[in-house]
């Protein structure tokens, strides 16, 4: 069930246990100067240990050779992948760790996840509560959860 627990995390937090300056950027982008400063911190409390992250990669590497057999394009570059195939991957690497039930988000796995973190009070609150009301991934946001999950930390740092 650990295991479970850290790779449910790992996944959903892979915005954040891969955020490259790029990214935390793009998202405090339209924030204010206060917003990098509390990403940085964010990613650097939510980051998955170097097992887990590897376990996350192997489940990647599977899923985007997977969805490379049935195109043309074996590069394993999901920026050129549709956005439909960047969902289908990202939906197998959720189903391959067990981050995801029946089409859903595995959330009590995630509450066991962030409560076992060393964080704040205000941040394990605003995490606990962002597990319960931040939004499915879709198609059209595959990282809709990611990105609530990570403004909640923003937010409480």
């Amino acid at each position: 069930m650990k295991l479970l627990t850290a790779l449910v995390a790992a996944a959903l937090l892979l915005a954040v246990s891969q955020a490259r300056e790029h990214h935390l950027r793009a998202f405090c982008a339209d924030a204010g100067p206060e917003c990098l400063p509390k990403a940085f911190e964010c990613a650097k409390q939510l980051k998955p240990s170097d097992e887990i992250r590897q376990q996350m990669k192997e489940a990647y590497r599977r899923c985007t050779e997977d969805s490379d057999e049935s195109s043309d394009d074996s590069s394993h570059d999901t920026s050129d992948y549709d956005s439909e195939t960047r969902y289908d991957v990202a939906m197998c690497v959720f189903n391959a760790t067990d981050i995801m039930t029946d089409g859903l988000l595995n959330r009590d796995s995630l509450k066991a996840y962030v409560s076992s973190l060393t964080l704040s009070d205000e941040v394990q609150a605003a995490l606990t509560s962002a597990v319960e009301t931040c939004p499915e991934p879709s198609e059209s946001d595959v990282h809709a959860f990611d990105k609530c999950l990570f403004a909640a930390c923003i937010e409480a740092v």
